[in-house]
């Protein structure tokens, strides 16, 4: 059973996406528009950071609060809660989970606080789950890193201040090859081509990432809407690695 903390979190969201949301939805689904509007306002209810400690600028709430708060906002909107569950648990948990200190405090406080939005860029022309059949890498050249390759729906592709994308560092390790890579998209990454999701009420996909060019090795890793950016700077970090089982 909830407790009263949680059913109070369920009816304060649940009373935020019928009255920001459910309005709006049919007017953003025609205009095919994806509501940044609502970007301070998710923030302000600390919607972009729940799972976060607070000494990170999140929530600190927990799991069972954090399914709650996305199966709310898609009971209204999936786009919408595709976009938080996207920024939240595939950005934001991954440099929660493996960053340094100093890739916190840079890019996890922005995230959690809801200044900043985050994506994950996964997904391949030819490869999706199967990560380990990826074709994008990232070679050491000095200190930098030279990425080459592409990535396809990239959700929160348009409106991400940052890209959390897997390369291969050592293609012959298969998935024991692979790293991650924050990338920032400004001046970094460049959108592309953008198309429309038909399984969402609306919402354009970042369709690809092309890339080839050199990354500084500084502290960088690299809202429902999918498109197509590239990149095109030079300043990226790989998240440290995570120490053996």
């Amino acid at each position: 059973a909830f407790t009263d903390e949680q059913q109070h979190l369920r009816r304060s969201v649940r009373e935020f996406a019928e009255g920001e949301i459910a309005p709006h939805v049919m007017e953003w689904d025609e205009a095919q528009h994806f509501p940044v509007e609502l970007q301070p306002k998710l923030a302000g209810l600390g919607l972009l950071g729940s799972i976060f400690p607070e000494e990170y600028g999140g929530a600190g709430l927990g799991y069972v609060e954090y399914a709650t708060i996305i199966e709310e906002l898609s009971r209204v909107d999936g786009s919408v809660g595709l976009s938080v569950a996207a920024h939240n648990g595939l950005c934001a948990s991954h440099i929660s989970l493996f960053g340094n200190e100093t890739q916190k405090q840079q890019y996890l406080v922005p995230l959690a606080r809801g200044e900043k939005i985050g994506a994950w860029g996964l997904t391949e022309s030819t490869s999706g789950s199967d990560a380990a059949g990826m074709r994008t890498t990232a070679v050491r050249a000095g200190s930098c890193w030279v990425l080459n390759g592409s990535k396809t729906f990239i959700t929160n592709g348009i409106n991400a201040d940052l890209v959390i994308t897997a390369v291969k560092t050592d293609p012959t390790q298969r998935h024991k090859g692979m790293s991650l890579l924050v990338l920032e998209r400004d001046p970094f990454l460049e959108r592309t081509f953008n198309f429309y999701d038909l399984s969402l009420d609306y919402g354009p996909s970042d369709r690809d990432i092309r890339h080839k060019f050199n990354f500084y090795t500084f502290a960088q890793l690299g809202w429902g809407i999918e498109g197509n950016f590239r990149i095109q700077a030079r300043s990226a970090q790989p998240i440290e690695p995570m120490p053996p089982a």
